[in-house]
């Protein structure tokens, strides 16, 4: 017997219907607080018509728009609930909020040579008597803390080049 319009379902109808899994439905209701079923006796959830609009605009951006969980609750936040589901569920595309960029003073870039102090170890030995002793011990040059250091700011002098070459694209 097919259900009115205006009967509540439950989670189990709702899932069958928008072709989605019951946790994911109970997922999106701790993400989403506009989702609100009623629940009764063992804590059954019965969906409302208007519930079942959400998820359905829900799935639609989500899994059809490729937008994020925060994605969506932004868009819900800026363009409103309502007005979101309308444009969802007539197929209208959803026009996300525009990025504004916020104004800063900029930061200098920090243009590094090919050779730096950075590069180079500080503490290898450099006199002629200890490089002519035979030594049948080889002593490793660095401890393990000067090569962490030392990997560390290499790679962090390559983030820096990096983020500024990013940054001259984006300019």
């Amino acid at each position: 017997m097919p259900h009115k319009e205006k009967a509540y379902r439950t989670i189990s109808e709702v899932a069958e219907l928008l072709d989605l899994q019951q946790h994911v439905l109970r997922f999106w209701e701790t993400k989403f607080p506009q989702i609100k079923p009623m629940k009764r006796g063992g804590n059954r959830r019965y969906y409302r018509p208007d519930d079942i609009r959400l998820l359905e605009a829900l799935k639609i951006l989500l899994h059809k728009d490729g937008y994020t969980i925060r994605g969506v609750q932004k868009l819900f936040k800026e363009q409103g609930l309502k007005d979101t589901i309308t444009a969802c569920l007539n197929e209208q595309p959803v026009e996300p909020v525009p990025y504004i960029k916020p104004q800063t003073e900029r930061v200098p870039s920090f243009k590094t040579s090919p050779a730096t102090d950075l590069d180079q170890p500080t503490n290898t030995p450099r006199n002629s008597a200890a490089e002519n002793t035979p030594n049948p011990k080889k002593e490793p040059a660095y401890n393990s803390e000067e090569i962490a250091s030392f990997t560390h700011s290499k790679s962090m002098k390559q983030l820096l080049v990096e983020l500024s070459n990013i940054r001259d694209l984006l300019d």
